[in-house]
C-alpha cells in the first residue's frame, strides 16, 4: 500500500523505494510528519553553503503478517525535477537539494534521475515508530532577491 503526504516546506525546503520485500501489513494504517527544513537566512557572500536538517518522524499502526521495509520516496517538488529542485519566491529560483545522508551525496527522491529512497526494516509488531533525518543544502553564490523562499515535497510511505 502506498500512502502520500504532502508537506509544505517554510522558506527554504525539505524520500524511493529501495530494493527490499515491503512489509506485507493487515489493516495498516502509516503517517508520516516533520517540521520541514527552515534554512533561515541565506547570504548570497557566503562561500559555505547553507544547510539545514529535519526529522521525519514515520508512524504506523496495524497487524503485520511479514517483516519487510517501509519505503519512504520524495517528490520532485515544484521544479518536477529532483537533482534541479528549486525554492521559489516569485519569479526568483533558489537552488536546493535534499540528502538521505550528512554527507551530502546521496539526493532522496523517489529513484528517478540517480535519486534514492530511503528503506527502514518494519518490526512486525502492532505500532511502529522510526524517525530518518533529511539533509537540505543550498549551495552558495546564488545572488536573489531577499525573501521568505518554499517549495512543496511530498513524501510518499510504501508498505
Amino acid at each position: 500500500m502506498t500512502r502520500k503526504f504532502l508537506m509544505i516546506l517554510a522558506f527554504c525546503a525539505v524520500m524511493a523505494p529501495v530494493g527490499s520485500a515491503r512489509a506485507l501489513c493487515v489493516l495498516c494504517s502509516c503517517s508520516a510528519s516533520t517540521p520541514g527544513l527552515a534554512f533561515g537566512p541565506y547570504d548570497p557572500t557566503s562561500n559555505s553553503p547553507r544547510d539545514s536538517n529535519a526529522t521525519v518522524s514515520i508512524n504506523c499502526t496495524g497487524v503485520a503478517a511479514l517483516l519487510g521495509t517501509i519505503d519512504i520516496a520524495l517528490s520532485p517538488g515544484g521544479s518536477n525535477s529532483i537533482p534541479n529542485r528549486r525554492l521559489i519566491q516569485g519569479a526568483d529560483r533558489l537552488t536546493y537539494n535534499i540528502y538521505s545522508d550528512s554527507n551530502y551525496t546521496t539526493l532522496w527522491g523517489d529513484g528517478s534521475g540517480g535519486t534514492t529512497g530511503v528503506s527502514l526494516p518494519f518490526n512486525g509488531l502492532l505500532t511502529y515508530a522510526a524517525t530518518v533525518t533529511a539533509y537540505g543544502r543550498i549551495p552558495a553564490h546564488q545572488y536573489v532577491r531577499a525573501g521568505a523562499y518554499t517549495d512543496t515535497v511530498t513524501i510518499t510511505v510504501t508498505y
